[in-house]
């Protein structure tokens, strides 16, 4: 499947705030699950695809994260001080792929879930799409994706808690300098326009701004488990997750 020029970008440079103490000493993509670094499933699930080598972006206790994937076969690249959404860009700007597959290291999902959302690109002739999951109870975030067709039309920030959840998504080198031109340089909470403040500045924000320049983006719904690293609570249950849900694939061991 390497012909369909996709580079996969795994963003995994946050600070890991809510994760203190555990994140002071130790930066969030190493933090272990069943023994091995949350950065090592996202890496995991790649490695079972035919698509070109990822990158990972990185910046706090950048070294650390090198090291200790130093034999894995991927690019990392240091982004200081960058939005989620400025580093996507940067990283558009310099590769000559096609289009790029955006994984967070802090969510863990099935092994299936690439496969999923590279099928619908295909399907799609190539356009932008992203995959969605029900949650089994209201999340940490206020947006409401909405879909019609096929295709997401809107991201609209709700007063409650919603239950739904972006798992992948693969944008084209295309929209993302078309996100470049409509927000201009150094993409941070600062320099959003007034309307897109709430909207962050990470993969929501890459979405909204499509949805107003009219993009097309395929979008759907299914039913795919999933577990967010978010809090010292939430270790717990995703040992139990990766157990239940994840085929191991890498040639990796700790």
């Amino acid at each position: 499947m390497n012909d369909i020029n996709i580079r996969p970008v795994i963003l995994a440079g946050g600070l890991g705030t809510r994760l203190h103490p555990r994140t002071l000493h130790l930066p969030k993509p190493l933090l272990p699950i069943n023994g091995r670094p949350l950065l090592w499933y996202a890496l995991n699930l790649l490695n079972r695809v035919d698509i070109k080598r990822p990158i990972v972006s990185i910046a706090y206790l950048s070294n650390l994260i090198k090291a200790y994937f130093e034999r894995e076969d991927v690019t990392f690249m240091e982004f200081t001080g960058c939005s989620m959404a400025e580093t996507m860009i940067r990283i558009s700007e310099t590769d000559d792929s096609f289009s790029f597959l955006g994984l967070s290291s802090d969510v863990l999902i099935t092994n299936d879930a690439v496969d999923i959302i590279l099928q619908d690109y295909i399907n799609s002739n190539y356009n932008n799409s992203v995959l969605f999951t029900k949650l089994p109870i209201p999340g940490h975030k206020k947006w409401e994706f909405r879909i019609e067709n096929g295709f997401l039309t809107d991201i609209i920030v709700r007063e409650t808690k919603t239950n739904f959840e972006r798992i992948l998504l693969i944008l084209s080198k295309d929209s993302l300098t078309r996100i470049r031109k409509f927000l201009g340089e150094s993409i941070s909470e600062s320099s959003l326009p007034k309307e897109l403040i709430n909207y962050q500045t990470g993969w929501t924000l890459l979405l909204k701004v499509l949805t107003i320049l009219n993009i097309k983006i395929h979008a759907r719904i299914i039913e795919l488990p999933i577990w967010n690293i978010n809090t010292p609570n939430d270790f717990g249950g995703a040992e139990k997750f990766v157990k239940e849900n994840i085929e191991l694939f890498g040639s990796f061991q700790p």
